[in-house]
Order: C-alpha cells, then structure tokens, then sequence
C-alpha cells in the first residue's frame, strides 16, 4: 500500500517539474553565433564601382530566431578596403629645355598610369596639359602613342609661358578650370626642369624676389584649399633660380599639399617609382570612412581608413541593439526567424575586401510588467472594494452601507475558504487509498468545510434581510435618504 502511495507521490512530482521545465525552456534566453546562412564569418568583397555622388553598399542578412528582445548584440569587423577612383593631372614643361627629357616624359608618364590601374587597381582618370601649344623643339606629333595624343595638346588661356609649371599649378587648382568627377582623389604631377629668374612675374606679381616665393606660396595655399595633392618630377639638370636649386619649390609646394617630389635624369627610368606608394597612400586617405545599417537604420560608423580590427554593438542601449528591437517590431510581422538586412556601405567607391565574425546576440523573454501597488481595503476589487462608501460628506444612513459591504466582504472570503478546504478534502480522500483513519478525516474535512459554507450563507441572508427591511439598498423605509 504504502508503496503505491510513494510511486503515486513521486510521478506526481516528476510530471510537475517536467512541466516546468518545459515552459521555463519556452521562455529561455537564445543567442544567435552564426549568419542567416550558417556561417559564422562573413566575407564580402567590395567591386570597384563607380558611382554618383551615391553610397556603395553591400549586404548581407542575420536571422533572428523569435520574437524575444535583443538585449546584446555584438561582432567584429576587420579587412582592408581603398578608394578606387583618381583624377590624375599631369602639367608638364613643353620648352626647348625640355628636348632631350621628352622621351622620359612619356615614358614615365604612361608607367605611373599603368602602374596605378594594374598594378594597385585604382579606376584612374589621367589627362595631360601642355604649358603651351606645341610639343618641345625638335619632335613631331607622332612622337608619343595615341593615347597620349588624345591628351595632348590642352592649353590654358593667356600667355602662360611653356615652362611655367607654377602657374599651372595655381590654374588647375582653381575651381572651374578643370573637370573633376565626382568623390575622386584630385592629384597633380607637374613635370619640368626649370624655375628661372624671368618667373618672377609669376601669377601676375611685380618682378622682386620676394614675389616668386609668395607665388609658391599662393600655389600651395590654392592646391590645399581645394584638396588638390601636388606630386612633382624634376629633371637633375635644373636650371637655378636666385642661386638656389629650383627643386626645392616644387618640393616644398608637394609636401605642403601632402604630395612627394622626386628627381629624374635623362635615362632614369625608373625614376618615376618613389611616386606610386605616395599616389597609392593618398588616395588611400581620401577614403571617407564605413558606415553599418540595419534595415536602413545607420548604427556604426567609421570615419577613418579601416586598418585595424573594431567591434561593432554593445548591450541593450547600443545603436545595434535598438536597431534589431526595432526591425523585429516592425518589419517581421510575428514571421520568425526573420532576417535582418546588414548593409556595410561607404560613400566613395572602394576597392578591398572585408570580414565580419564573433557574431553575438543574446535574445531574452520581455520582463514581465512589475506587480501593481498594494491597494487599500477602500480600493480592493470585487465585493470587498470601497467598504466606505463616502469620504467627508457622510451621513447617517452610510453606516448601514458600510455594514452590507463590511458583511458582503467577509462572506466572500469566508467562501474562499470554506471552498479551499474542500479541495483540501478531497485531495485527503484521493491520496487516503483506503486506509481508515485518512478517509475519516477527508470525511470530516469535507463536512465541516460543508457546514462551514451553508452557515456563511445563512449568516449573510439573515443580515441582508435585516438591512432590506431597514431601507439600506431599497426597502420601505428608505434609510439610505436619512440625513
């Protein structure tokens, strides 16, 4: 007998907490460690693009398992990406000095150019200005390829010398005198060999010494104020001005606007290279910075070039965190897992490539509302709310309401308990299993509760009578209207 109670008791218990168990496990907190497909890194490589004006976007997608909210959300992202895209101009010095540099010209001009879209695939726009109309002394028109004649032959207006390089400078920096594209690297490289005394008329100025260093000036100043980054090739043969090496103004005009100058001599011809990684660096910087959205909503930026790794999100007041809340609410409709559009976007074109992983979400049950504040007993709901019926402007008859509502409370509760003790005794008499002396008292436990219930009700009938009689709710002698 005694065993059959325990494996009743025991089963009973056992089905308790597997229930339990099974409804705490509903209501768990969930993480989410992998991408929308599976994988938990996520590559995305960004395509030399060109666009607008417009942001470049790629995109890719993390599922949210369920409804629960999202109380952290982070991940990791690392890579290399690069501006793709560069205006490159080239000002070169088209005197009879320059006769037997020419060669050199269009020979490191067209590396520098196939070096940059090869080698370091920058999109790159080259275009080639003459100081002056013709080619140097001694040299046809077919002495360069066709692509360099489709870019030759640009002048300025007025009577720019042909080795002026300086003012050319200051021309092309100048808003409006040449065709920039849109979100591009803006670049110079002036070529020459020459700075002499008779320049220092340069940019419309006196002819005093001091008018050609304040010219160097005012070209800087006009080249870095309209982001234009100066790079300089000068031959080791320069002519001297003042008494001083002439390369020294085209260095200090390069370095001012970020830019490099180097040297060339008549058969260098590799001279050219120290120039790429300074080209490539620069335009490299020009690169405006990466920006996180989800669902459009932008939640993480970086202004700077990427180079080393960051994290991305944080707990519950983070940027991130709101921004899944948000889109669970209002763009998954109760449909899970629902996925959840990432964007990684930058404003300019870029090349490069970048990695996403240690991907972490933590998903939580809403917390349940707080529990209400504790009322009253002039505030209880049911038949024990407002047992005083007034507040300042009592009457008489008020003391009869308040003995109903008094009355009306305690057979309500009484109830209560007289039906909590017969289910007290019936689960006395279910778990008795025959045995004499646990069915006596499930049988007195039930009855008393019986009795119990039946002397409540009598109990509220004699004084509800009683009241009736006396006029409090509705009787013949009205006292509720006593005064």
């Amino acid at each position: 007998m005694k065993n059959k109670k325990t494996k009743f008791i025991i089963s009973a218990i056992f089905l308790a907490f597997a229930f339990i168990f099974l409804i705490g496990n509903n209501a768990s907190a969930e993480s989410v460690r992998t991408f929308s497909d599976g994988d938990s890194e996520k590559n995305i490589a960004f395509s030399n693009r060109q666009g607008n004006g417009e942001e470049q976007c790629e995109i890719f997608h993390i599922a949210l398992p369920s409804k629960n909210s999202v109380s952290t959300a982070n991940m990791d992202i690392s890579g290399d990406v690069w501006q793709s895209k560069l205006d490159l101009v080239f000002i070169v010095d088209t005197s009879s000095h320059m006769v037997s540099e020419w060669n050199d010209v269009c020979l490191h001009k067209n590396n520098i150019i196939n070096d940059l879209k090869t080698k370091h695939g920058i999109d790159i726009q080259a275009t080639f200005y003459g100081l002056e109309f013709s080619y140097p002394g001694g040299y046809g028109v077919n002495f360069c390829s066709e692509d360099d004649l489709a870019l030759f032959g640009r002048t300025y207006s007025g009577s720019y010398k042909n080795e002026d390089w300086m003012r050319g400078i200051h021309f092309i920096s100048t808003p409006g005198n040449h065709s920039w594209r849109d979100n591009t690297t803006k670049t110079i490289i002036a070529i020459s060999n020459v700075l002499r005394d008779d320049h220092k008329g340069a940019l419309g100025r006196d002819d005093s010494n001091e008018e050609i260093e304040s010219g160097i000036e005012r070209t800087s100043n006009k080249a870095k104020e309209n982001n234009v980054i100066v790079y300089g090739l000068f031959d080791d043969d320069a002519l001297e001005w003042n008494s001083s090496d002439p390369y020294k103004a085209m260095e200090y005009i390069s370095r001012k606007t970020g830019g490099l100058a180097v040297k060339f001599a008549d058969v260098g011809l590799n001279d050219y290279k120290p120039l790429i990684p300074g080209i490539v660096s620069t335009t490299n910087k020009a690169l405006s910075g990466l920006s996180l959205k989800v669902g459009r909503m932008k939640v993480w930026e970086y202004p700077e070039k990427l180079t080393n790794k960051q994290k991305i999100g944080g707990a519950e007041n983070s940027p991130f965190v709101k921004a899944l809340n948000d889109y669970s609410t209002q763009k998954c409709n109760g449909q899970y897992p629902c996925n959840v559009p990432i964007e990684i976007c930058s404003s300019k074109p870029v090349n490069g490539d970048l990695k996403f992983n240690n991907l972490y979400i933590l998903m939580t049950p809403p917390s349940p509302p707080p529990p209400p504040p504790p009322k009253s007993l002039s505030t209880i709901s049911g038949p024990c709310q407002n047992l005083v019926p007034c507040k300042d402007d009592c009457k008489l008859s008020d003391i009869f309401v308040m003995i109903q509502n008094i009355v009306n409370c305690l057979v309500f509760i009484s109830t209560i308990i007289c039906l909590l003790f017969l289910v007290i005794g019936g689960l006395l008499y279910i778990f008795s299993l025959g045995n004499p002396e646990n069915l006596t008292k499930a049988k007195n436990t039930i009855l008393w509760a019986l009795g119990g219930l039946a002397l409540v009700f009598l109990a509220w009938l004699i004084v509800n009578t009683m009241m009736q009689f006396m006029g409090v709710g509705g009787g013949f002698l009205m006292w509720s209207s006593v005064g």
